[in-house]
Order: C-alpha cells, then structure tokens, then sequence
C-alpha cells in the first residue's frame, strides 16, 4: 500500500484516547482525533480517513447522531465506523448498529479484541469515500489505484507529493469554513499550475489535510513542482484569515520516478515516496527533493 492508512478517534476521555493510541502503536496507521461529534464530521470531511472510531457519548453531538450524519452523507457513508461506548446492553449495541457503526466494543475493551476489529474494519469491503467531500478531488483509494495501473502499464511518470507543513496545527484550530476555503485555494492552485503546463490529462488526488498528489510524465515534472511552490509562498498568505493560528504556510513537495519499476513494485515506490518526502521536510521552509537511488 502506497498510502499509510488514516484512522480518526472522537473520543473526549484523554485516558481513553492514550489507551487507543497504545494499541495502535507498530500498526502503521496515521492517527487523528477530534473531542466530539460535530468536529469527527468536520474532520472526516477534511482527511478522508479509512476508519472512524467512534465514541458514543461525546459533548455537542453524541456519537449516534454524528454516526446518522455519516450514512446520510453520501461521501462518507463508505467510512467504516467502530463504536466504543460504557452502555453494554443490547439496546444500546441496537441503537448504535442501527445507527450505522459496523462493529460495537464496550468499554473496558481488551487491547487484542480492539486490534482485531481495526484490523477486519480496515480489510472490509468499506474501502473510504472515492472522493474528498471538500475538494471533490479523487481520495486515496483511486490514487493507489491510479499508481498500480501505471505501473502495471509501465509508464514513464513521476509521483509529486504535496503536504503543507503547518496544515493540521491550522485545521485543529481554525474555523472548518476557513480551512474549507484553505484547501479550496490549494487546490485551485494545482490545477492551475497542470493546465499552466499543458498537463491537461495528468492526475490530481488529493491525500486528505494538506496533502495533493499529482501523477504526470517525467520530464515535465519538476519544472511543474518548482513554478507551484513558487507561486504558493507568494499566495498563501493572502488565503489566511486575520485570525489565522498560524503566521504563514511553507510547502514541501518529493518527485517519485517510477523509473525501473515493473509492475509488482508499489511498495518500491512507497519506499522511495517516503525518503524523499523525508528528505523535503528535513528543512524548514518551502522545497522539493527529486528521488535519486541515494535516498533509499
């Protein structure tokens, strides 16, 4: 798998929220978290993550109605919904399978039962929305698979990573309108530079937070790369409300070759989207790295 998978936990007891995040160290997932309800709702919309675990009795929206929200969304309803909950009967496990949750844990949980529902969850059929439901751009699920197709088809294309450094600090504080308005101009952004370059049929995905990726020929990659970061620190402060929690955004971007790859070689290209994204963030400020064969 190219992209890490993401799990998001509403959860307002911090003991629980550590408890989870033990169980879930060396699983190799990306985690986030949200206090209540109505802020997993903004949150799902904004990372697109491949699981939810939620719990039940949260303040400003309880976990049964955000879950009800989820199934009447049409771009979340493919997010898979664990629910935790202290209530054990069999009216509350009702109400909340009813409500939408996949599987139902009550608390206390055994650590190995958690593990096990987040691991079948995660290889459910329920494979996260196709989409992002702010951008509308293509989601994780279709950039890997975009990814394997070209390997598969052995074309000679680069992977450029996108992720601006300081996103999730300006997420978890900023207004979700204002942050929806963020990624609508990044996104915006990109477009503009791929139809600047006359990329008209290169791929446009978007990870979720601050992350795009764009898919496109080799050679014209970098130069692509160097004219949006260039263009972004020139723009991104005028995105910025006046009650911005950050000062200002920087942007690092990896250029993947998928050059000598066959077909069965995606966890190659994870390996080398990841030192290279390493590398770019080593540094402060906004840059891009081109993979060469060192870096791995």
């Amino acid at each position: 798998m190219l992209l890490k998978k993401r799990i998001l936990l509403a959860e307002d007891d911090d003991a629980i929220v550590d408890l989870v995040n033990a169980a879930l160290d060396g699983v190799g997932v990306e985690r986030l978290r949200a206090e209540n309800g109505a802020r997993a709702l903004d949150m799902l919309r904004i990372y697109t993550p491949d699981l939810l675990v939620l719990d039940v009795m949260m303040p400003e929206m309880d976990g049964i109605e955000a879950a009800q929200h989820i199934r009447d969304d049409e771009l979340l309803t493919e997010v898979p919904i664990l629910m935790l909950t202290a209530l054990s009967g069999v009216d509350n496990k009702v109400e909340g399978l009813d409500a939408g949750a996949d599987a139902y844990l009550p608390k206390p949980f055994d650590l190995r039962e958690f593990k096990a529902q987040i691991n079948s969850l995660l290889r459910s059929k329920k494979q996260g929305p196709a989409r992002n439901p702010v951008t509308s751009l293509p989601s994780p699920r279709i950039i890997n698979q975009t990814i394997k197709q070209a390997l598969e088809r052995g074309e000679d294309i680069a992977i450029i990573h996108f992720q601006v450094r300081e996103f999730d600090l300006y997420a978890y504080e900023a207004d979700f309108e204002d942050t929806k308005a963020l990624l609508g101009s990044l996104a915006a952004l990109f477009q503009d530079k791929m139809r600047a370059h006359f990329q008209f049929t290169a791929f446009l995905g978007h990870i979720g937070g601050g992350e795009f990726v764009i898919i496109m020929p080799r050679e014209a990659a970098e130069g692509l790369t160097r004219d949006t970061l260039q263009s972004f620190d020139a723009m991104q402060r005028g995105w910025l409300s006046p009650t911005s929690p950050v000062p200002g955004l920087s942007m690092a971007a990896a250029v993947i070759s998928m050059e000598k790859l066959g077909k069965d070689d995606i966890d190659k290209v994870a390996q080398r989207a990841h030192a290279t994204m390493t590398s770019a963030t080593s540094k402060r400020g906004s840059r891009y790295v081109v993979w060469t064969p060192d870096l791995v």
